[in-house]
């Protein structure tokens, strides 16, 4: 998914199990991901997060880990999802699975509800009444 080069590189002078800083990185593929603002509780010290993922899997992990809090989600997404031929991130009101109803072999599909109420569908379906619901992951 994402490329980085030596280059790129920025040393890191804590002790951090392997972790590297890269000023920069290539995304490879053209797809939607998230950004997601959390909170953690260690050892009764709140720090603040920001991790980019690209899969609802991973952000079931974060819902599931009883020392996390998630503040917010962005949906990043490329400009043939949100039709407007340019990336966009917007904060997630909910998310949801299902599958399009309509397709030949009921395709899972991913619903994304944005707070400013636009639905996108990953992938796109041809109409909203197709999407049968199966899960809610996550609700803001």
């Amino acid at each position: 998914m994402i490329e980085t080069f030596q280059q790129a590189e920025i040393p890191f002078i804590f002790d951090a199990d392997g972790a590297k800083l890269w000023s920069f990185a290539h995304m490879n593929l053209i797809i939607p991901w998230f950004f997601v603002h959390y909170v953690i509780n260690v050892e009764g010290q709140i720090v603040s997060c920001q991790i980019m993922l690209f899969n609802i899997g991973q952000i079931e992990q974060l819902i599931i880990d009883p020392t996390i809090s998630i503040k917010a989600i962005y949906l990043i997404s490329p400009g043939y999802l949100n039709q407007t031929n340019k990336w966009s991130m917007d904060l997630i009101k909910s998310l949801s699975t299902g599958i399009d109803e309509k397709s030949f072999l009921e395709q899972s599909v991913t619903r994304y509800e944005l707070a400013n109420y636009k639905f996108y569908y990953y992938p796109e379906i041809t109409s909203q009444a197709s999407f049968k619901k199966i899960a809610d992951i996550y609700v803001h």
